[in-house]
């Protein structure tokens, strides 16, 4: 006897639809640059290349003329950081 409440038997019937095949990464990238999409991923962390030698911070305050003279030296000489720029004053001054 069959029962219109045996779901067992109606559920055995049932299959699932075939997963549909994936779009192709750079579509889906060329869609969301369209449109402007931040990406949510997770940023990773660049590990920083230490150099042999320890590395001490000095926060030095001082006039702004005094500062800015400094930042010029720096940039028209071409040092990539404030330290360099001093090293190479200690190095004219013969320290």
């Amino acid at each position: 006897m069959s029962n219109a409440f045996d779901f067992k038997s109606k559920l055995s019937q049932v299959q699932p639809k075939p997963a549909p095949a994936p779009e192709p990464i750079e579509a889906i990238d060329e869609v969301a640059e369209r449109r402007e999409f931040k990406s949510r991923e997770p940023m990773t962390r660049v590990k920083r290349v230490r150099q042999a030698e320890p590395i001490e911070v000095l926060s030095v305050k001082g006039p702004l003329s005094v500062m800015n003279r400094f930042k010029e030296y720096a940039n028209e000489e071409g040092h990539t950081s404030y330290w360099t720029a001093i090293d190479a004053l200690l190095k004219r001054a013969g320290r």
